[in-house]
C-alpha cells in the first residue's frame, strides 16, 4: 500500500457555512451571473456572505454563486488528490474484505455472483488509486473538484489561494450546495478543508 494511503481519516459533519477563498478575480467568477428564474435542478439559491481580507463583510441573494470545479490532476496541492482518495480505497477496502467473508454452501443461494472475481476487480482497482496516489498513472482522471474551508479566517487559506491581503473569503450556506450523485459526501481533513469530489 502507498505510504500516502496509510492514513485515515473520517468524515466529518459540515458546519453551516462553508468558505471559499479566492482572489478579486476568482471573486468576480464566481459572482459575475445573473440570477436565473430557474435555478439548475441541481442548484438552490440562497445568502452568500463575502468576507474580504481586511474584514469588510458584504451579504445577499442578489447574485447566484457559480463554482467552476478543477481537474483533479491539475490541483496546486497533489494532496488534496489523496485526500479523497483514501476515503474512496478504505469503502473499496472494506467492500472487499466482506465479499471475502462469503462463503456460500453447494445448495445455498448465491446473493452476490462471483464474490471472488469481485475481490479481484476491487484489489486491482486498489492497486490503480495507488498508482495515482504516487503518480504513476499515465491515464486521464475524470474527476473535478471545488474545495471549501470550515472556516472564515484561516492565514495559509488567504495565502494560498486569496492572493495574500487582498483576497476575499466567500461564504456559503452548505445546505445549498448540490448533492453528490452516486458519489461519496463530502469529506473533511484535520486541517478544516471541506473536499467534494464528482
Amino acid at each position: 500500500m502507498s505510504r500516502a494511503m496509510a492514513s485515515k481519516s473520517n468524515p466529518t459533519k459540515l458546519p453551516d457555512t462553508l468558505w471559499h477563498y479566492t482572489t478579486a478575480a476568482g471573486l468576480l467568477g464566481i459572482l459575475g451571473n445573473e440570477v436565473t428564474p430557474s435555478p439548475p435542478d441541481n442548484a438552490e439559491t440562497g445568502d452568500v456572505t463575502i468576507t474580504s481580507s481586511d474584514g469588510f463583510t458584504v451579504s445577499g441573494s442578489d447574485f447566484q454563486a457559480v463554482f467552476r470545479a478543477t481537474a483533479i490532476e491539475y490541483l496546486n496541492d497533489h494532496q488534496e488528490l489523496i485526500h479523497g482518495l483514501q476515503f474512496l480505497k478504505q469503502a473499496i477496502v472494506d467492500y472487499a474484505e466482506k465479499l471475502e467473508a462469503i462463503n456460500y454452501g453447494p445448495t445455498e443461494p448465491h446473493e452476490i455472483a462471483n464474490p471472488t472475481d469481485k475481490v479481484k476487480f476491487f484489489r486491482a482497482l486498489c492497486d490503480c488509486i495507488d498508482r495515482i496516489a504516487d503518480r504513476d498513472y499515465e491515464h486521464h482522471i475524470h474527476c473535478y473538484t471545488t474545495s471549501f474551508s470550515k472556516k472564515p479566517d484561516v492565514l495559509s487559506q488567504w495565502r494560498g489561494y486569496g492572493g495574500g491581503t487582498s483576497g476575499f473569503a466567500i461564504g456559503v450556506d452548505s445546505s445549498k450546495l448540490p448533492k453528490p450523485l452516486g458519489c461519496s459526501p463530502m469529506a473533511s481533513n484535520d486541517a478544516g478543508l471541506v473536499s467534494s469530489t464528482n
